[in-house]
């Protein structure tokens, strides 16, 4: 008999792990996004990858020392020159910070 209000600890793991998998699809196979976004949105995240990596590389910052100059993870700015996720504004915020330009720059 298991003690009232006890949790399967394995059972929370799984459905947080699965909810997502690499297609950006919930476990039940239901798409993440009602609608898609248009083409131009995916080109401008590869423009903004382009030009976040463009600056470091001016500044002959490794990814690595971005990220620690930015206070994040060096996963991150991988994945945000790569296009592979969108940055929060916070996040663009940081390493505009950390590349000592403006936010806006970074959009260009």
């Amino acid at each position: 008999m298991r003690p009232q209000g006890w949790i399967n600890l394995d059972l929370l793991a799984t459905v947080w792990v699965l909810t997502q998998d690499h297609e950006r699809l919930s476990v039940c196979g239901v798409p993440a996004r009602r609608n898609p976004r248009p083409d131009w949105v995916m080109q401008r995240r590869i423009a903004l990858g382009h030009r976040i990596a463009d600056l470091r590389r001016q500044q002959e910052l490794s990814q690595e020392a971005l990220a620690h100059l930015a206070g994040m993870e060096r996963r991150s700015i991988q994945r945000y020159e790569n296009a592979v996720r969108d940055p929060q504004f916070s996040d663009l915020l940081l390493i505009a910070h950390a590349l000592r330009v403006h936010v806006t720059d970074l959009l260009g």
